[in-house]
Formats: structure tokens, sequence, C-alpha cells
């Protein structure tokens, strides 16, 4: 891996941060950066947008390489498949519908609403790949 490198999925908008859900890789010297200068961490603000400052105030660039879906439940049932860096957003009731979220590998499970539905798309997921 180069120096100086963060890869994972930014948000858009007027301040875009790096989206926690979706995971990020970093190498090694950015770490190190980062544990040297561990005065700077924000913990007023999310994680990932902790990393997002911290790699400003050290002129550390955060490439948008990354690629996820995120699965939500829909309040009459259905499922939303909200896509990141790649393809359309879509809605589904058949879970081989999932299958539209391609190439996307890797979902972000979190249901903010009712974290017990977390467990029922991850079984859900392993239902259908498997």
């Amino acid at each position: 891996m180069k120096e100086n490198e963060i890869l994972g999925v930014l948000t858009e908008g007027e301040h875009p941060f790096l989206w926690g859900g979706c995971q990020y890789i970093f190498s090694r010297d950015v770490i190190e950066k980062f544990v040297a200068n561990k005065d700077k961490w924000r913990t007023d603000v999310m994680e990932d947008s902790s990393i997002t400052f911290m790699a400003e105030e050290l002129g550390i660039p955060i490439e948008s390489k990354g690629r996820c879906a995120s699965i939500n439940l829909m309040p009459d049932g259905s499922w939303l498949c909200f896509t990141y860096n790649h393809g359309e957003n879509f809605v589904f009731t058949d879970w081989n519908d999932i299958n539209k979220a391609q190439p996307h590998f890797f979902f972000r499970v979190k249901h903010d609403p009712d974290r017990s539905v977390d467990a029922k798309v991850m079984r859900l997921l392993h239902d259908h790949y498997h």
C-alpha cells in the first residue's frame, strides 16, 4: 500500500466526511501520524467525522473509492437498499432482488430506529447468499 493513504466512502454535501458504516483502509504511516497527534482527536463528534477532521488537520488526502450498501426496513415492511458510490437505490420485498446491488459485496447493517432489525437483516443476507 502507498503511504499517506486513506480509502473509504466520502459522503456528499458541503462538508463531506468518511462514512463510518462503510469501513476504511489506512496506510500504516497514517495510523502512526494519528497516534502521534492524538491530542488533536475530536471527541465532540462521531469517530467517522473525527477521522475526517484529523486527516484534514494533518494534510492527508482521503480517496472515496469504497462501495457498500445499507439495507433498511421501511414502515410498510419493504426494504430499502441504499447504495454508496455505485448504483441506484431500490426498494424490494423479495430477497432475490438484493442481487440488484451488484457489484456491492459489503452491506452496512445498522437499523437505527430498531437495532433488533440488524440481526434479522444479517440472517436474511446469510440465507440468501448460502
